[in-house]
């Protein structure tokens, strides 16, 4: 049991953690400046043709984004836990997704982030969905 943690575990460990919460905010931070500014305008979305394996891919993708952002969301955890609970929401497919987008991005808290965000790398902000 002490083996488990030993300071060479921990710090592992930490720098593990830290690099993954780098790399998880880099990623969010690209995907939410690179939307449109008008992405969550339209009341309906056209639907897309993807490859299956893709489609697979990308809810994968979802599914760990927004597991790790719940996490993120943690007091005492580094990173950008609502902006990944956020790119999860917009990987995954499921019913109702699009309203769900509108709902989470109508919030003040997300809205104003995202923008930031948006403001820091030149990007417009976001238009708010009505």
């Amino acid at each position: 049991m002490s083996d488990l943690l030993s300071a060479q575990v921990v710090a592992t460990a930490g720098v593990i953690s830290l690099a993954l919460s780098l790399l998880g905010a880099a990623f969010t931070a690209w995907v939410c400046v690179r939307l449109p500014a008008n992405y969550f305008c339209d009341r309906t979305r056209h639907e897309t043709q993807l490859n299956p394996f893709l489609r697979v891919g990308k809810n994968l993708l979802g599914i760990v984004a927004f597991v790790l952002g719940l996490v993120m969301m943690i007091p005492g955890v580094p990173g950008p836990g609502v902006l990944t609970v956020l790119l999860a929401v917009v990987l995954l497919d499921f019913p109702g997704k699009y309203e769900a987008e509108r709902w989470l991005v109508r919030r003040k808290l997300v809205h104003g982030a995202i923008d930031r965000l948006r403001e820091r790398f030149g990007a417009p902000p976001l238009q708010r969905p009505d």
